[in-house]
């Protein structure tokens, strides 16, 4: 498509910038970052936003000085270097940098990047331990050390086109929820939902989909992947919680909304308000400095004064997660403190449900929105309602 948004050279000298610094302030050779089809937010950090791993493992080895390496598709696999080549323009490598993903091919280059003594930083969240046990047995002598939380704490501060990226994203899943509200209807089941979310998510530019939702009369909770051998169909009187995801050029965003096929109980009404209230107090919170412990114990006691059980007092989503390459670059939470600065993007979203609650007793999760940290606060990526969407 013509109007797909591409991160500059601008967005690359940027980031490759923070890399060597990093790789300098940790007195590194070298860093060599993983990832799978699922997983791919290292790997693309270095590549370009529409690098797709597509199979098996791939490693990228960032040096000191020079240009990184690129090491994708197993070797029984080489033809998928043909899809390398077909969309060359769209990488920030040429194929001079690219390997086959052989442990020999990584050795080699971690030899030429530092030595035999070479001190090099690795992935090892996403590190396959085959691969980890050939490195140790091939470089006795080198110091492995592990940057995985690092490197994601660095990711996480985004470059204007990155941020960019995040609000494409977070405007194609406000789109499909503003859309529920002519498609949902009684009678259609759980995976006709998604399908609808897919369809309309990749006409918007979507690489990637992740979609849950729960529905129920009173406890809407907890969402769930739609399961083939257990369909759950909308019926009059129902609620639906959406939890709509997608990532444009890598970068992910979401929303998340309750619906309800007529007007709903009271109760649940009162709980979605009280959600609202919690989001609202936790995003005027944040900004550079800030704790993101501090936005989550702000929601709880927004709702714990209105007489429910929070995010933290009965198994519902968390209450929020920094977001970017990753779908979660970091769990909101009391208990972990993230510091914000700006350039972060983020998702609050509050669960409330009755005191004493059990599996089926009334239970609320929603709103959820995405907000980016600017110098003094934050702000919405996208404008759009956050309230209960009633289908009469």
């Amino acid at each position: 498509m013509d109007d797909f948004y591409t991160l500059t050279s601008a967005d690359k000298q940027w980031r490759y910038e923070r890399i060597r610094a990093f790789i300098t302030q940790e007195q590194l050779d070298c860093i060599l970052l993983a990832g799978n089809p699922w997983m791919e937010e290292n790997i693309r950090y270095i590549t370009g936003e529409y690098f797709l791993i597509g199979f098996g493992f791939a490693y990228a080895l960032f040096p000191q000085t020079g240009e990184p390496l690129v090491f994708a598709f197993p070797p029984e696999r080489p033809f998928n270097l043909r899809s390398v080549e077909r969309f060359a323009s769209d990488y920030w490598f040429e194929r001079r940098q690219l390997r086959l993903a052989e442990p020999r091919e990584i050795v080699r280059a971690i030899r030429q990047a530092g030595g035999k003594q070479a001190k090099v930083g690795l992935d090892m969240a996403l590190l396959g331990a085959d691969l980890y046990a050939a490195l140790r047995a091939e470089l006795p002598d080198v110091d492995f050390t592990d940057i995985s939380n690092d490197f994601t704490a660095l990711r996480r501060v985004k470059s204007a086109g990155e941020i960019a990226l995040c609000r494409e994203a977070s405007l194609a899943c406000d789109a499909v929820w503003a859309s529920m509200r002519e498609f949902l209807r009684p009678g259609l089941y759980d995976y006709e939902i998604a399908a609808e979310w897919a369809r309309q998510l990749y006409q918007r530019k979507a690489d990637k989909v992740f979609s849950l939702m729960t529905i129920d009369k009173q406890d809407v909770a907890a969402c769930v992947w739609p399961r083939f051998h257990h369909p759950v169909a909308l019926r009059r009187g129902d609620m639906i919680t959406m939890e709509i995801t997608c990532s444009v050029g890598g970068y992910w965003a979401q929303r998340v909304g309750c619906a309800s096929l007529g007007v709903p109980a009271a109760l649940l009404r009162e709980m979605y308000a009280a959600n609202q209230a919690a989001q609202e107090k936790a995003a005027a919170l944040a900004k550079p400095g800030a704790s993101t412990a501090d936005l989550a114990r702000a929601m709880d006691e927004v709702l714990a004064e209105c007489g429910f059980l929070s995010n933290s007092g009965f198994p519902t989503g968390p209450h929020g997660h920094m977001m970017g390459l990753a779908l979660d670059e970091g769990t909101i939470t009391p208990a972990r403190e993230i510091v914000l600065a700006a350039g972060q993007v983020f998702v609050l979203h509050a669960g409330a449900a009755v005191p004493g609650y059990t599996l089926g007793q009334p239970s609320v999760f929603s709103p959820g929105n995405m907000y980016v940290t600017t110098e003094h606060g934050c702000e919405p990526l996208s404008a759009r309602e956050s309230e209960l969407m009633i289908i009469e």
